[in-house]
């Protein structure tokens, strides 16, 4: 291409950058923004029963009381987030549904307590608008445990966290309780985190340097909950139990870290809770076997009615 060519192309290149392009058509306009109205105020017990009983979008998903209670004690310990917004669809006649919140109405009714909430009002042309509103919620990605984390600056700041976060599931429920409101709590979990972050450390210094097959038996979820929670009641007893197990150093097998190792071995799914509660029984009858000095060359989780860990406030079933 010759010079002068180069210049007739640059110029036909600016001339077509200068020619005005007009703007992709936006989607949602001022109709949009009209139907929308947000309010905020304090709701009451009495003000959400109402809501949901004279709200209620018939096509709602059955309400998970599981749920309920867990946000109801989030709002009784004063975790739960103030402004958390509720989504009302409102109709050309006037009825209102609610197609985002049940459960957040449904818990400030069981808590007894007065929340600070944010209504986002929309008016809709008919009920198939309502579903269509209603059908975009809760499918989207939601943060992980680790996103959470990081958000409130744990994660690099203790040993394997997302492993302790795991178990200690376990121990907010008392190792037995199924239907502990705290179990699928974050704010409660989070909570207890800086009372084991110690044991976390002793933890893995302990197990720094065993085969790899052993620490990643005891960081199931199961047993590390037991881990976690001797460490921090009897950590000079824990480091030489879960460390010495994790080394398999010329352990008996009548020693009862040899006795979890195999049990371990043998049992390597844990399931859901009721089969990860068996499981940490079964690490709680060999933490108990060497607390005392007895032998044990088997694991039998059945045998243990009551979960029960000496040594810690569950030395007699449950926590003092």
């Amino acid at each position: 291409m010759t010079y002068s060519e180069t210049q007739t192309a640059t110029q036909r290149t600016s001339e077509r950058q200068e020619t005005p392009v007009e703007a992709p058509r936006a989607p949602y306009g001022l109709d949009d923004l009209m139907a929308l109205e947000v309010t905020t105020g304090a709701v009451s017990p009495a003000m959400a029963k109402h809501m949901r009983e004279t709200m209620h979008f018939e096509r709602q998903r059955p309400i998970s009381m599981k749920n309920v209670q867990r946000l109801a004690k989030e709002m009784s310990m004063g975790w739960f987030l103030s402004g958390t917004p509720i989504f009302i669809c409102v109709l050309p006649d006037g009825r209102k549904q609610i197609v985002n919140g049940n459960h957040t109405l449904e818990a400030v009714t069981h808590s007894g307590v007065t929340i600070p909430l944010t209504m986002i009002w929309k008016q809709v042309r008919g009920i198939e608008d309502v579903a269509r509103c209603y059908a975009t919620f809760d499918i989207q990605k939601t943060r992980t445990w680790m996103d959470t984390l990081q958000a409130v600056g744990y994660s690099g700041k203790i040993p394997e966290v997302g492993k302790v976060v795991s178990a200690l599931s376990l121990v907010q429920m008392g190792f037995a309780n199924l239907n502990s409101s705290d179990y699928t709590s974050r704010q409660a979990r989070l909570q207890m985190l800086p009372d084991y972050t110690k044991a976390a450390y002793l933890l893995h210094g302990a197990m720094e340097g065993a085969p790899a097959a052993n620490q990643k038996i005891i960081r199931r979820a199961a047993f590390f909950s037991v881990a976690l929670y001797t460490a921090r009641y009897q950590p000079i007893a824990a480091e030489e139990f879960w460390g010495g197990l994790a080394k398999d150093d010329g352990l008996t097998k009548n020693d009862p870290r040899k006795a979890l190792l195999r049990f371990g071995v043998a049992n390597r799914a844990e399931g859901g809770l009721t089969q990860r509660v068996y499981h940490a029984k079964g690490a709680m009858l060999a933490w108990n076997a060497f607390f005392e000095n007895r032998s044990l060359e088997f694991c039998r989780p059945a045998s243990m009615l009551t979960a029960r860990i000496l040594g810690t406030p569950m030395h007699k079933g449950a926590a003092e």
